[in-house]
């Protein structure tokens, strides 16, 4: 009998002991998981990058109730780091982009630095300091995982500029701000829009300025329209590239982000 308590208090206390870390998309799941693997448990808001319901109070309070927040410090994320310490006061959230230097815009600071795999370098950084916080008894295998990491970066970086160096993309067409990291990584131009149909009196301006800047690829998010894109891409004879930045499968992502990007028309 007491064997039998013994037991359930160790397995009890073992998963208590499980760290609990919520995320905002599957990208941010995609790095926490290259160091922690299953040492602790992840939860995502947008698992899947389905919609999230913060009336679904079943959904909010499990989300909520994590010991920490990882975020990469988007306004969507400031609400809901609001949202979650209205439901648990003790929730300590990390900005996973703190000590990168942000390229300025309109809004202040462009957040999309995880589109540079080495900067990724210093967001693993801070995973792996607060993983060893939260879990000092696992901290040599979070070094091992983190280290096997950053080789992985380096040789994606390296993977990335093998495919630009002898492209003859020199720059790409955007409406975001979302690839500007890549593009000062790898020395290439960005041209911006408005994402938009053009009216009959504006295609012809665009037209010169595309041939006279060789524009040949658009990019756009995986969720924006294709419709709008794709009438660009027929005035100008360009490539439309689609691009998940918040997917889980991030390195495949990103590698055939400039393998597209390379590529001939």
């Amino acid at each position: 009998m007491y064997r039998i308590v013994l037991i359930l208090l160790f397995f009890s206390t073992f998963a208590f002991s499980i760290t609990t870390i919520t995320v905002t998309y599957p990208v941010q799941q995609y790095f926490v998981e290259k160091i922690a693997v299953n040492k602790v448990y992840v939860r995502t808001v947008y698992e899947n990058l389905k919609k999230f319901n913060p009336d679904d109070r079943i959904v909010l309070n499990r989300l909520s109730s994590s010991k920490y927040y990882f975020i990469f410090n988007l306004k969507e994320e400031i609400k809901f780091k609001k949202l979650f310490l209205s439901k648990n006061s003790n929730i300590t959230t990390l900005n996973l982009t703190e000590g990168i230097e942000k390229i300025k815009n309109e809004d202040g600071e462009n957040p999309y630095v995880w589109m540079d795999p080495l900067l990724v370098r210093k967001i693993a950084k801070n995973i792996y300091q607060q993983l060893v916080v939260a879990q000092k008894e696992d901290e040599e295998f979070f070094k091992e995982n983190y280290e096997k990491f950053l080789k992985e970066l380096d040789e994606l970086y390296l993977e990335m500029r093998d495919n630009l160096l002898n492209s003859e993309t020199y720059g790409f067409l955007a409406y975001s701000d979302c690839w500007d990291y890549l593009a000062l990584r790898f020395r290439l131009k960005v041209y911006k829009n408005e994402y938009k149909y053009l009216n009959i009196n504006e295609i012809p301006d665009f037209i010169r300025f595309a041939r006279k800047e060789n524009l040949k690829k658009i990019l756009i998010q995986k969720d924006k329209s294709y419709e709008i894109a794709q009438s660009l891409a027929g005035h100008i004879g360009a490539k439309i590239i689609e691009h998940n930045i918040f997917g889980h499968e991030w390195r495949s992502n990103l590698f055939m982000l400039t393998r597209k990007l390379a590529r001939r028309i």
